[in-house]
């Protein structure tokens, strides 16, 4: 166990000393999105949906500590989802968020975690990203979430990855999808990957190459 910890620090202690040269390293150049997320558009996620965009509060955005973002909802006869995209300049550590700590500390309760590669045509990578279920502490309903990091078109949903590596990063970027279940566990993986599918390459369109 001693040794679990002592391995756990030296990781932790190897992404600080990386985080202090957030955006000063010469081979990160902070980049600028191609055009503003507020410009990506709502039909991005495919057929049957009908959305909203929305805004984040002053004291959520500064939290988020993001250059840039979209969120849109999104609903249909049988499901509704959020999706979450936020932008950094650079690498900041304190724009690094994820489910693991948000939701919790919302009162939800995680039910399942993995991690899942979704197979995306016309892209040179796969999406990786992070799949949560969750129960909703006032409903008692399943949530579903899939989440992931993006920098310098690398798709990395292990936040400590990223906090060792995001000194190298010209561009961060956070991707949340969350929504109600549809149908089985099964039917509703396969309709939010599709969302994804539809979707990712779109949102890239405003990242740099």
């Amino acid at each position: 166990m001693t040794r679990i910890y002592a391995i756990a620090t030296i990781l932790w202690i190897a992404a600080g000393l990386r985080i202090v040269y957030d955006g000063s390293h010469p081979g990160a150049q902070p980049t600028q999105p191609v055009t503003p997320l507020s410009e990506l558009p709502l039909d991005i996620v495919g057929q049957g949906w009908e959305g909203e965009k929305l805004t984040l509060s002053e004291a959520v955005e500064t939290r988020a500590g993001v250059d840039d973002y979209a969120k849109h909802a999104y609903w249909s006869k049988t499901a509704r989802f959020g999706l979450y995209v936020g932008y950094v300049i650079g690498f900041k550590s304190n724009a690094v968020h994820n489910p693991d700590v948000c939701n919790p500390g919302s009162g939800y309760e995680l039910v399942a975690k993995n991690t899942v590669t979704i197979p995306a045509q016309g892209l040179e990578t796969d999406l990786r990203f992070n799949e949560y279920t969750w129960r909703d502490p006032i409903t008692a309903r399943l949530v579903f979430t899939l989440s992931t990091f993006c920098y310098n078109g690398i798709f990395e949903p292990s936040e400590i990855r990223v906090r060792m590596n995001g000194w190298r990063a010209n561009y961060f970027s956070v991707i949340t999808l969350q929504g109600s279940f549809s149908g089985t566990e099964k039917e509703t993986r396969e309709k939010y990957y599709e969302v994804l599918r539809q979707s990712v390459p779109a949102i890239l369109e405003h990242f740099p190459d």
